[in-house]
């Protein structure tokens, strides 16, 4: 019973993989939605997405709870739906495991 008990826990503190990609593409679409009159104002002038106005609403995505890897592909989307190009290399992608590490670190840091 003990077994059964922590199994049905165990679903609620920790979700499945699916479970959290869904929550996830759901704070990507508020964060896209927040931040996309941002964008057009940033690709306005030059129809394009200078590297600082990249770098700067990347920033604001991770500020507003995204990992870098998802916080890139929401801002180059948004450019994209815009039809302005995006400047510069991409930003380096983390391997999986690097975000939640160096969140847990700003974490223990107060950061």
């Amino acid at each position: 019973m003990v077994d059964e008990l922590l199994v049905h826990v165990a679903e609620l503190i920790e979700p499945d993989r699916a479970a959290v990609e869904q929550y996830l593409e759901a704070v990507a679409a508020d964060v896209a939605e927040a931040l996309r009159p941002r964008v057009r104002a940033a690709v306005l002038v030059e129809d394009r997405l200078v590297v600082d106005d990249r770098d700067r609403l990347v920033a604001e995505a991770l500020g507003l709870g995204l990992d870098r890897a998802r916080a890139a592909a929401v801002i180059a989307a948004l450019a994209e739906d815009l039809g302005a190009a995006v400047d510069g290399p991409a930003p380096p992608r983390l391997r999986e495991w690097e975000e939640p590490l160096q969140a847990a670190r700003a974490g223990d840091r107060g950061a």
